[in-house]
Formats: C-alpha cells, sequence, structure tokens
C-alpha cells in the first residue's frame, strides 16, 4: 500500500452496483490526483455473491477510510503517477532535482556533504530493497531505513563502553587515538544517523512541495531522536592545544600562514571556507567589521562564486587582533584556482601561498589561495606535538566551538548576539556547540580575563625573541 497526500475538498465519491450481465460487484470511485481527482473502478471475484452485499458494504465502508486517509494500492499509485504527469526517476536523479530547486541557496560544499548523506540511503533502497524507481519508494521502505541507521548507531553505543575502559588501559596518547579510531569504525554515531535520516526527509519533504513527486513516503514518519548532549560536537580545544599549536617551530614551505589563519577562524569564530575565501575587500578596518556576502566571481574549492552558508549575509564584528593579524599579513597580487581547471583566477586573497602550479618560479612568484590546508594542518600539529590527536580532532568546528563558549563564559555575550556573530539560530548554537563543554572553559586559569589578551602577549613575546636572535 502507498500513502499519498490528499486536497481539502477531496471526496472518494464511492458507490457499489451488482452487473448481472457478469455476476460481480463493481466498485467505482475517484482517486486524488495533482489536478482534479481520476475516475477508477475495481472489480470484486465472482466469489463475491448478489446475496453477499453485506460483506461488500463492509469492504466499501473499508475503502472509503482507506481512501479518505490517501492509503491506495500499488496499482492505483502507478495510476496517480501517469495520470499526474511525474516521471519515473532513479535515486540519484531524485537527489541531482533536489539541490537544483529554485528556492534552494545551499552552497557546492553543502550540496556535497549532502550527496553523501543521501548516497548512503541510495545504496540501502537499491541494494538492500532492491528499489530501482524512486516513485517506488514507500513509508514502510523509509521505516526499514530508519531501522537501519537505528541498528548502526546502537553498534556504536554499545561498543563505547568497552572502548572506554581500553582507553583507561592506554599508555600513550597514540594508543588512546588508535583506540577512538577503532571505535569510530564501529557504526555510527547517535548524531551520525539522526543526520542521514534527517536528509533524506528533508529530500522527500522539498520534492513534495516542489510538486516533483506525487506523495511523500516520509511525511509520517518520526525522525530520530538524539539527545542533546549527544548532538553537540564532541571533540573540542583545550586552551593548552591552542597555546601549542600557536608556539610550534613550524613555517609553510609555501609561505602560507597556517597560524594566522588558525588564530584568524579561533578570533572570528569563522566557518572553514569563509576564512579560506576571505578577500581584502570584504574587511572594513574603519568600522572593524567583515561582511560576508555572495561573490559570483570568487575562485573556490568547488567551483566557480562563493554562496553563505543558507545564502545569509552577515557582518562579523573583528576584534582587535583579528585586525592585528590580517595586518600583519602582506598583500600580494593572488589568484585562486577552482576544480579540474589549471586556469589561475585573480581574486584580493588574504591568505595565499606560493603557486606551486604551473606558474610558479623563482624568479616570478606568484601566489595563490590553496584548495585545502590538510597538509599544512597536518603539518603544524606534528610540530605542535599534537598530530595523535588526528585532521578530524581538530576540525574547524572546534574552533567555533571554542570560540562560542569562551564569548559565554568569559566574555559574557547573550545567546542571541553569539548566535548572530556564528551564521546560524539560537537552537542550533545550544545544540551544537554549548552544551558539555562547561568544564573545559571553567577549568581557565583566573588569570586570563580574555583569550585575546593572553594570544596577544604570546605574539609579543615571539616578537621579542625574533629581534633578540
Amino acid at each position: 500500500m502507498h500513502h499519498v497526500d490528499i486536497p481539502v475538498n477531496y471526496r472518494s465519491n464511492l458507490r457499489i452496483f451488482f452487473r448481472s450481465d457478469r455476476e460481480k460487484w463493481i466498485f467505482e470511485y475517484d482517486l486524488p490526483a495533482k489536478h482534479g481527482v481520476i475516475p477508477t473502478s475495481l472489480t470484486l471475484p465472482k466469489s463475491y455473491t448478489k446475496d453477499m452485499r453485506n460483506v461488500v458494504e463492509k469492504m466499501a465502508n473499508k475503502k472509503r477510510e482507506e481512501l479518505a486517509k490517501g492509503i491506495v494500492t500499488k496499482k492505483e499509485y502507478n495510476r496517480i503517477l501517469k495520470k499526474s504527469s511525474f516521471q519515473d526517476m532513479k535515486f540519484a536523479d531524485a537527489v541531482e532535482m533536489f539541490h537544483n530547486l529554485a528556492d534552494s541557496y545551499k552552497n557546492r560544499r553543502t550540496k556535497r556533504v549532502e550527496k553523501l548523506h543521501l548516497k548512503i540511503a541510495e545504496q540501502f533502497f537499491e541494494k538492500e530493497l532492491k528499489i530501482k524507481v524512486f516513485s517506488q519508494i514507500m513509508e514502510k521502505h523509509v521505516l526499514l531505513y530508519k531501522d537501519h541507521l537505528l541498528k548502526m548507531k546502537k553498534m556504536r553505543t554499545d561498543a563505547e563502553e568497552h572502548y572506554n575502559s581500553l582507553k583507561k588501559l592506554a599508555k600513550t596518547k597514540e594508543e588512546e587515538f588508535q583506540i577512538d579510531r577503532e571505535l569510530k569504525a564501529t557504526g555510527i554515531s547517535p548524531s551520525t544517523a539522526r543526520t542521514y535520516f534527517k536528509t533524506l526527509k528533508t529530500l522527500f519533504n522539498r520534492l513534495y512541495k516542489n510538486k516533483k513527486i506525487a506523495t511523500n513516503p516520509a511525511k509520517e514518519v518520526e525522525p530520530i531522536k538524539v539527545s542533546l548532549a549527544r548532538r553537540t560536537r564532541s571533540k573540542s580545544y583545550s586552551f593548552e592545544d591552542v597555546v601549542s599549536i600557536l608556539n610550534a617551530p613550524y613555517r609553510h614551505p609555501e609561505g602560507f600562514p597556517i597560524k594566522e589563519f588558525f588564530e584568524f577562524i579561533l578570533e572570528t569564530g569563522a566557518r572553514y571556507l569563509e576564512a579560506l575565501c576571505v578577500e581584502w575587500d570584504d574587511l572594513d578596518f574603519r568600522n572593524k567589521s567583515w561582511l560576508i556576502t555572495e561573490k559570483p566571481l570568487c575562485p573556490t574549492p568547488y567551483g566557480m562564486g562563493f554562496t553563505p552558508k543558507h545564502g545569509r549575509t552577515r557582518k562579523v564584528i573583528l576584534t582587535n587582533r583579528a585586525i592585528e593579524i590580517i595586518k600583519s599579513i602582506p598583500k600580494r597580487e593572488a589568484f585562486g584556482y577552482i576544480p579540474k581547471d589549471n586556469t589561475p583566477y585573480p581574486a584580493n586573497f588574504i591568505f595565499v601561498s606560493k603557486d606551486y602550479r604551473k606558474n610558479f618560479n623563482k624568479e616570478d612568484c606568484r601566489w595563490c589561495r590553496p584548495n585545502s590546508i590538510k597538509s599544512s594542518w597536518t603539518s603544524l600539529l606534528k610540530k605542535a606535538g599534537l598530530d595523535y590527536k588526528g585532521f578530524n580532532k581538530n576540525c574547524l568546528h572546534d574552533l567555533r566551538r571554542f570560540k562560542n563558549e569562551f564569548d559565554r563564559h568569559v566574555n559574557k555575550i547573550g545567546d542571541v548576539e553569539r548566535s548572530k556573530n556564528l551564521g546560524h539560530g539560537v537552537r542550533v548554537n545550544q545544540e551544537h556547540y554549548s552544551a558539555g563543554f562547561d568544564n573545559i572553559v571553567v577549568s581557565l586559569n583566573d588569570e586570563i580575563s580574555s583569550l585575546r589578551r593572553k594570544l596577544y602577549l604570546l605574539e609579543i613575546d615571539r616578537s621579542n625573541e625574533e629581534k633578540s636572535a
């Protein structure tokens, strides 16, 4: 059976009659469609004789109830699809249609992440359930996918106690990190299960809302519920980590200011791509602000054109330290590259390194914005003695969380203003960037009045050491 949405004024108008010439009971009724209704009929087998009216009327009443709820048979559902001119398509085609909707404001990176999430669902429907056509996915199939994710989630939570016991016996940080990696290879985290299923529901909701599919099989299925503590990003920097990174004896071989990049995100709470694509013209030093807005001609690691998350322009207030960081970086004629294209596109990027592609030579050195800082970040962590934590441990979302919590506890900035500065809603801020982090910030030394002041003093110390040398 399929569940379809029905118009408010829909009536099945089901009636029954017995055809003497065929000696069969006939149901005539209307099916809901995209435009109006679809007249149809159902003929019962001859085993339902003329004197079985009471039985047939009970069947008719049940059919009326099902139609009133939008419950139809597979044959009726296919008839609705055919009459409503909804095209048959594969799951991958539906995902592509979803990302090309006119009211979609997702940037390329968000689309790439969603495609990875939905690829998991596609593999389940096509390989496990043998469903090749998107319109054949029913509510029961969505429930089966939800159960699959819940089982994977349970595998992870059941394994946590065992691996946490092993961590207590570990003799080195490297052993602890290896145990964490083994745990991550077991099932999926509760937060990941929730996100995977949420993305699938969004796919169906948006396609149905835009009248691209006839029915929404995920409409009545409850989302996967996860506790607030589980939704919070589980990894966090410590103050000692920050100091170790800033004091690490590392310089990028092509001149990328990796430490300045790290500290700039720490000061602003910016997203990785926002900081990577920041240009000199985006900053207003007089008003101490940074306007993050759409830039159609900006080359990014995901293609031409930069778009803020959700398409929302926002203004970030720059701290004095953030301005000092930027002003310490020389202005250079810079370029950027997009994937599968060796064309150097001019852009006023701030965080750049020597152009190591075909344009690089010692006599005429050009500078470009790298499409990834993973290798330089890993090298910096190694010099800081933190490489055992791995790149994922110190992802840049952790910096946003650190910034949020420091502003909450130390600078006493309210939820609304902090959420606005980071570019997301208050609910998201509370769910993903707040819970379970208090102890880390509270444990900071009492004499530290702000992180900015401490980092500024560290910078002065480094400058004095260089002058002395």
